[in-house]
């Protein structure tokens, strides 16, 4: 029987037989999730086993605050079982790998890191940064003193009185331009003469 004498040669031959198994292990997450203020929000975040399978041992979600200090959200190992953070206890569940986030607050806001232990693989982390918006807040300024806001496809406008002579009678009519339906008000006061 032969033995290999050339070190390249078992180098590739190593190489050629572990590298696939290497690149089909990852986590995935998504780069960023925006969520509005008060909703519920699912961070996914799944393992891809080497194509022979490897065991989930460990999930963990840590939030990265603005601080670069990692705040344990969960872990659950599959020995061990499941620990919660006090402040988030009420707040998070798991599906799967998936981080669910109910109530969201503006805290929340910042880098969460998913990290996953395997055997035989070894630990994957991916992060993934989520985005709190406020549902109530200015979006756009309009010309003049109106401020548009945005409530789930309603649109409000805060309108300006401003006096005039002659009053009008409210209009109860609903005008349609496009895909937008809005209503006149014209608002006046009377005034008595002497």
């Amino acid at each position: 029987m032969k033995t290999c004498r050339s070190p390249v040669i078992l180098l590739k031959l190593i190489c050629i037989t572990l590298l696939p198994v290497l690149e089909a292990q990852e986590v995935k997450v998504l780069p960023e999730v925006t969520v509005y203020l008060g909703r519920d929000v699912t961070l996914p975040c799944q393992f891809i086993p080497a194509p022979q399978g490897a065991n989930v041992t460990q999930v963990q979600w840590d939030l990265i605050s603005p601080e670069g200090e990692e705040i344990l959200i969960f872990v659950f190992n599959v020995k061990d079982g499941l620990y919660v953070n006090e402040s988030f206890k009420d707040r998070v569940d798991i599906a799967e790998q998936s981080l669910i986030i109910r109530g969201v607050e503006m805290r929340d806001a910042g880098p969460y890191t998913c990290s996953i232990a395997s055997f035989p693989s070894g630990s994957f982390k991916g992060t993934t940064n989520l985005v709190v918006q406020d549902t109530h807040g200015p979006v756009m300024d309009v010309v003049r003193t109106s401020v548009i806001l945005i409530d789930e496809g309603v649109v409000y406008s805060d309108v300006k009185l401003k006096p005039f002579r002659d009053a009008t009678p409210p209009s109860n009519e609903k005008h349609t331009v496009d895909d937008v339906t809005y209503s006149e008000v014209v608002v006046g006061r009377s005034h008595q003469m002497r």
